[in-house]
């Protein structure tokens, strides 16, 4: 996300593109650290935000040709480091 300072806040969204012929099904979401979310919207509606310790009970499809948006958020002010970093968020999926 970029070079930031430990007060700031930043998102970004990733898109999915379901480019299969079956519905690409979304879910356990969770990230690898307190300080980074993740969030999914499709056609528009939102999951819940969900972290490292969040039980995510979230499940949602994705119809071939249609798109998904992992919206990636870091809070560095929660567990403040300095330097280079790398945070992940981790979504399932039927796709082998």
């Amino acid at each position: 996300l970029g070079k930031m300072k430990v007060s700031d806040d930043k998102s970004a969204n990733f898109k999915i593109k379901n480019i299969g012929q079956k519905p690409l099904q979304l879910s356990n979401i969770s990230s690898s650290c307190n300080c980074t979310f993740g969030q999914v919207i499709i056609n528009g509606k939102e999951s819940d935000v969900f972290g490292m310790h969040n039980v995510s009970d979230f499940a949602g499809e994705v119809f071939p040709g249609k798109e998904a948006i992992i919206k990636v958020t870091y809070r560095p002010s929660i567990m403040p480091v300095y330097g280079v970093i790398e945070r992940e968020v981790y979504v399932s999926t039927n796709d082998p």
